[in-house]
């Protein structure tokens, strides 16, 4: 009988082992924009070399839940108008305040044409008539 018990007891221990062993990072706070002191919504958090990824929502709180962690990662935060951030995983501090900064690009100027577009719709034409 007390080996039965003792067998018991030994495969639910190893039963339960798995669920030690497993362990998760997750890394939370919110990001803000640097002129306006105000939240960046739909900036995406990527851990660069696990290549786990999340965006943050309205307020600009994001949580990024790591299924393990690389010890040499970077947290990259980037946004559309906005200096792409980047921070290593050993430097993270709970609900930490990231600040992104605007950044002002100018495009180059663009002609836009119709000529051809003029022929197709003629010949088009012709072909319905």
């Amino acid at each position: 009988m007390k080996k039965l018990i003792y067998r018991a007891f030994i495969v639910m221990l190893l039963s339960l082992l798995p669920a030690f062993c497993f362990g998760q990072a997750v890394y939370e706070g919110q990001l803000i924009n640097a002129d306006t002191e105000e939240g960046l919504m739909d900036a995406t958090v990527t851990l660069l070399k696990s290549k786990q990824a999340t965006a943050s929502n309205y307020q600009g709180y994001f949580r990024l839940i790591a299924d393990y962690t690389i010890t040499n990662d970077t947290i990259v935060v980037t946004h559309v108008g906005f200096k792409a951030f980047r921070l290593p995983v050993t430097g993270y501090q709970p609900n930490i305040f990231i600040k992104l900064e605007p950044t002002i690009g100018q495009l180059a100027e663009v002609t836009v044409g119709a000529t051809k577009a003029k022929k197709r719709l003629s010949k088009t034409l012709t072909m319905l008539t």
